[in-house]
C-alpha cells in the first residue's frame, strides 16, 4: 500500500514539475495567437514568445486596434511580455491557478498626445498591466497605477481653458471569457474636474460595461456609473424656474448618482434599442428640485447609425487640436447634418418616465413619441415641416402635486392655465394630457391644429 501512495505521489510530483513547461509550450504554439485574436477580436494582433520551463518573455503587438466595431488606423500598442507558467500561480492577490500570470508595460502611439490613454500608456510612463490567463480560457487584465492627472485642450483659438482631470486610486480591469463577452470595471475614490465653466468633485466612483463582443459591437451591452456625491462649484449665471438663477447659488450637490444604460440588438431588423435610467437621490442647490428619477427607451435605432456616430467622435477627437474654433464649428455642423439625415430615415419610437421631487412634493411625467421615418429622404433640405408633423406621433402627461405647486414660484401661472382650461385638477393633482396626432394638438380636451401657428400650406 505504501508502494502505490509513494508512487501516486511520484507521478503527481512528476505531473505538478513537467506542467509549467507543457503550459510554456502551449504558450509559445502558433495557435496561442490565433486564440487571442479571435478572442479580442484584434485582426493586428502578432504575438512573439520564448518559452522557458516556469516562465517566458516576449512582446505583444497590436496594429490598427478595433473597438465597438471601429477601426482606429495608425494606432499601434506594443508591450514586453514576462509570465510564469501555471497551473499553480504566485499572482499579486496570492496562489491562483491558471494557464499563466503575465507583467505587461504597454505603449500606445499614434494616439494624439492630450488623449488620456497616450497620457497613461506613453513610452516611459510606467503604467503596467497585469494578466491571468484562466484554465476555463478567460484572460483578466489589471491596470496597476495609482492617482492620474490628464489635461485635455481647448479648441485651438478659444478663450476656453484646457480641461484638468484628476482619478485618485485609480483601479482598472478586464475580463474577457472564453466566448469573447468582456467586462470592464473602472473605479476612483474622487475625481476632479476643473475648466472654464465648472469645478467639480465625483466621490466614490465606478463605472461597469459590459459587452458581448469587444470588437464588433458599436456600443456596450449594459453600462452603469455610480457616485456617491458629485459637488459641482463655479456654475454660470442661468436662468431657472422662476425667480431662482443660478447666481444665488453657485454650487450643486447631488448624492446617490446613478446612470443605468442597456442596448440590445434586435438581429431581425439589424437595429438597436436603447434603456437608461438616470437616478438622484438627494440634490441640494438653490433650484426647488430635490430628487429624480428619469427613465428612456428609444427603440429602432440602426445598428449603421450607432456606429457612424461612434466613428464621427473617433475622428472629431483626433483632428481637434489642429482645428481653430469656427473649423470645428464647421466640422460638427457637417456630420451632424449627415447624421440627423439618417436618424429621420429610419423609424423610431421613444418612451421616457420622469418622477422628482420638488418643492416639498412627488410629480411625474410620461412621455411617448413615434416616428415612422421618412426613407425617401435624401436631403435635409427637403424637409417639410407641416409633413414631419403630420408623420409625428407624441403623447405627453404630467401629473404635479396641487398642493405643493400652489405654494411654489409656479402658482400664479398654474392658476392661469386651469382656468384656460389647459390644466385640470383631479384627485389632488394638477393634470396636463396633450398628444400630437396627424398635425393636431389635444391638451385635456382642447383640439386646435397647428396649421395658423406654422403657416401650413
Amino acid at each position: 500500500m505504501k508502494k502505490v501512495v509513494l508512487l501516486i505521489g511520484a507521478v503527481a510530483a512528476l505531473l505538478l514539475a513537467i506542467s509549467p513547461l507543457l503550459m510554456g509550450l502551449v504558450i509559445s504554439d502558433s495557435r496561442t495567437e490565433t486564440t487571442l485574436r479571435e478572442l479580442t477580436g484584434q485582426p493586428g494582433l502578432v504575438l512573439r514568445m520564448e518559452s522557458g520551463w516556469f516562465s517566458s518573455v516576449g512582446q505583444i503587438t497590436v496594429t490598427a486596434p478595433v473597438l465597438a466595431g471601429v477601426v482606429y488606423e495608425g494606432i499601434t500598442l506594443t508591450s514586453d511580455v514576462q509570465l510564469s507558467h501555471g497551473p499553480l500561480l504566485a499572482t499579486d492577490s496570492g496562489l491562483r491557478p491558471g494557464v499563466a500570470w503575465a507583467h505587461l508595460t504597454p505603449v500606445i502611439s499614434g494616439l494624439p498626445s492630450e488623449h488620456p490613454l497616450q497620457q497613461l500608456f506613453a513610452e516611459g510612463a510606467g503604467s503596467q498591466v497585469t494578466v491571468l490567463s484562466g484554465l476555463d480560457g478567460s484572460q483578466r487584465l489589471e491596470l496597476l497605477t495609482e492617482s492620474q492627472t490628464f489635461t485635455l485642450p481647448a479648441v485651438q483659438g478659444s478663450p476656453l481653458e484646457p480641461t484638468a482631470v484628476t482619478l485618485a486610486d485609480l483601479q482598472a480591469s478586464l475580463t474577457l471569457a472564453a466566448d469573447g463577452e468582456a467586462d470592464l470595471h473602472l473605479s476612483s475614490s474622487e475625481v476632479h474636474v476643473i475648466n472654464s465653466f465648472y469645478d467639480a468633485v465625483a466621490s466614490q466612483a465606478t463605472v461597469h460595461a459590459h459587452s458581448t463582443e469587444l470588437s464588433a459591437t458599436p456600443l456596450p451591452g449594459t453600462l452603469s456609473i455610480a457616485a456617491q456625491r458629485l459637488q459641482i462649484d463655479d456654475l454660470p449665471a442661468l436662468p431657472l424656474l422662476g425667480s431662482v438663477t443660478a447666481a444665488d447659488s453657485d454650487s450643486l450637490t447631488m448624492h446617490g448618482i446613478s446612470i443605468d444604460y442597456a442596448a440590445r440588438q434586435q438581429a431581425d431588423t439589424k437595429t438597436i434599442t436603447l434603456e437608461q435610467t438616470l437616478g438622484v437621490a438627494r440634490i441640494e442647490s438653490a433650484l426647488p428640485l430635490e430628487s429624480l428619477t428619469l427613465t428612456t427607451q428609444l427603440a429602432g435605432i440602426d445598428e449603421t447609425l450607432a456606429t457612424e456616430y461612434l466613428s464621427f467622435l473617433r475622428e472629431t477627437q483626433g483632428t481637434m487640436r489642429a482645428m481653430t474654433a469656427p473649423q470645428l464649428q464647421a466640422h460638427i455642423a457637417e456630420h451632424s447634418e449627415t447624421l440627423a439625415l439618417h436618424l429621420l430615415q429610419a423609424p423610431m419610437q421613444q418612451t421616457s418616465t420622469l418622477n422628482l421631487q420638488a418643492w416639498g412634493g412627488a410629480h411625474e411625467a410620461t412621455l411617448d413619441m413615434s416616428w415612422p421615418g421618412m426613407p425617401s429622404l435624401t436631403s435635409l433640405e427637403q424637409i417639410d415641416t407641416a409633413t414631419m408633423l403630420h408623420l409625428l406621433e407624441v403623447t405627453l402627461e404630467i401629473a404635479a402635486n396641487a398642493e405643493t405647486v400652489a405654494a411654489s414660484s409656479l402658482a400664479a401661472a398654474a392658476k392661469a392655465y386651469t382656468t384656460q382650461g389647459l390644466l385640470i385638477e383631479d384627485n389632488g393633482k394638477v393634470v396636463l394630457k396633450a398628444n400630437l396626432q396627424d398635425g393636431n394638438v389635444d391638451v385635456n380636451g382642447n383640439s386646435f391644429a397647428l396649421a395658423p401657428f406654422l403657416n401650413f400650406r
